[in-house]
């Protein structure tokens, strides 16, 4: 008699993560002029992380993709 063939144990797939939209608007620029605060982005750009969520790697990568000049 054969011995009962066991199978491997199944690991659940876990669920894909939840994209996270991690982008400021487009008037939440910040360039570095004499005529802007920096401030006062940081405060937008901090607001908009609360409001949404975001961990702090997330409010890098937003607060970086709003830099331009």
């Amino acid at each position: 008699l054969a011995a009962p063939v066991v199978a491997a144990p199944v690991n659940p797939v876990p669920a894909p993560a939840v994209a996270i939209r991690t982008t400021l608007d487009s008037d939440v620029k910040y360039s570095g002029s004499k005529d802007e605060s920096l401030q006062d982005w940081l405060q937008l750009v901090n607001r908009k992380a609360l409001a949404e969520g975001w961990q702090d790697a997330d409010k890098r990568r937003a607060a970086i993709s709003s830099l331009y000049g």
